[in-house]
């Protein structure tokens, strides 16, 4: 009980001032959070546990995509689904049950890999020239948000002078993200609504510390705008999308299933592994014995001489190996 009353505490501690939130479970290992804050920013949030019983994820197959997120979640049958790439471009590399996209993965794109008791995240800065041979889903995404626990502030994808296009500092926009935890046991979805009077969107900033706040480790950016789009089976639509059409026709998408029966065959979670302290101070440890130097020690005193001239190119050449080292 105790225990309870202090993780609670410490969620209400960190929360945005002002922020309203309302969690509910509408599937076995599936936490839904709608938070309201004064912004005004409307946002949802899924956390999803890997583990629980009849939990595996989705992605859309080569044959399945440019369609909406609502459609392909029906297409497959899933609980949950989330868009995924731009709606007019696919990044990364892709792969929906077991079949590989043909576009290759030629650009700094984030993956959301999936396989038989394994998830993973790739940060922007890695290149996959194919998929790892383990992968049986994979969503490819854009901006790493957080890499390893180390938040990525302050991203500006088109540099200070053009001002940014989807990340900059203080640019807001519809958002969709996707994260995982230390642990690889927990995969959060996350959709901010934007471009209306009810909410604002939100800055890459302000979507990372959400990611922190609610556990992740590991976070990258999917498309956002229009295309940000959460769907529910039984219900519909989660989201309000932006634009004013409704809901738009995106590329891909991920989708989560969570009957609540059967196995979990995609259980990412692995044991956290703490790394132990390079040195440790040890009070009152004994000093090590001292000995002199004898007149029979190896150090023999020579007059100070200059072996090579590093002033000099031709000295420094000497230095080179062939290696270049």
């Amino acid at each position: 009980m105790r225990r309870a009353l202090l993780v609670l505490l410490l969620l209400l501690a960190t929360l945005p001032a002002g922020a309203v939130d309302v969690w509910t479970t509408p599937f076995p290992g599936v936490r839904l959070l709608r938070r309201t804050t004064p912004q005004p920013v409307a946002l949802w949030a899924a956390l999803i546990d890997s583990c629980a019983p009849g939990v595996r994820f989705r992605a859309t197959a080569p044959a399945e995509g440019r369609r909406t997120t609502s459609s392909f979640g029906r297409l497959v049958g899933a609980q949950l689904a989330i868009n995924g790439d731009f709606f007019d471009h696919d990044f990364g590399l892709n792969v929906g049950g077991g079949q590989a996209w043909p576009a290759p993965d030629t650009e700094h794109s984030g993956n959301f890999s999936v396989g038989p008791g394994r998830i993973e995240m790739t940060p922007d800065y890695v290149v996959l020239p194919a998929p790892y041979p383990w992968v049986t889903e994979q969503l490819g995404g854009r901006w790493t948000l957080l890499n390893g626990g180390v938040p990525q502030l302050g991203i500006d994808d088109n540099g200070p002078a053009a001002g940014g296009f989807v990340c900059a500092p203080g640019l807001r926009h519809p958002r969709t993200a996707i994260g995982l935890s230390r642990d690889r046991g927990t995969v959060y979805l996350v959709v901010a609504e934007g471009r209306s009077s009810a909410s604002a969107g939100m800055t890459c900033d302000e979507l990372i510390d959400t990611f922190r706040e609610l556990g992740a480790h590991d976070a990258m950016g999917l498309d956002g705008g229009g295309s940000s789009t959460l769907w529910r089976s039984g219900v519909g639509l989660v989201n309000r999308p932006s634009d004013s059409a409704g809901e738009r026709t995106v590329r891909n998408h991920l989708g989560v299933f969570a009957t609540g029966s059967g196995a979990a065959p995609q259980c990412g979670r692995q044991p956290v592994v703490t790394e132990p302290p390079m040195s440790a101070a040890v009070p009152n440890a004994p000093r090590p014995a001292v000995s002199a130097l004898t007149p029979h020690s190896r150090v023999t005193l020579r007059t100070p001489s200059r072996a090579f001239d590093t002033r000099d190119p031709a000295g420094s050449a000497r230095l080179i190996r062939g290696a270049g080292s």
